[in-house]
């Protein structure tokens, strides 16, 4: 599901503010769907398992997202605040058409 204005128009789990991308990430470092279970204990099996099949069928869509995650995590990491917010309005890594809105 996706709502303009909620969590940047990403996709999501229906009903909560859990990324589809932050599930994917998890299952991608190792995580088991019961370990993601144990994480979000207000997230059902099902929910997971359609979380995952929406990657399936949007992989390049998510994948983005990860990498832009990612790329705002290191350069979080060596800039300050006003830099990394600097980022954002700019784009991801200062490249235009990135900007998610």
């Amino acid at each position: 599901m996706k709502t303009p204005g909620v969590l940047g128009g990403r996709a999501r789990i229906a009903g909560t503010r859990i990324a589809v991308s932050h599930v994917v990430a998890m299952i991608k470092a190792g995580f088991s769907v019961e370990d993601v279970l144990r994480e979000y204990p207000q997230l059902t099996r099902e929910q997971v398992e359609a979380a995952l099949k929406y990657y399936e069928e949007h992989r390049d869509e998510i994948d983005a997202e990860l990498e832009e995650e990612e790329r705002l995590w290191y350069a979080g990491s060596r800039r300050s605040d006003a830099q990394l917010r600097e980022l954002r309005q700019e784009g991801v890594g200062g490249k235009s058409g990135t900007e998610k809105t």
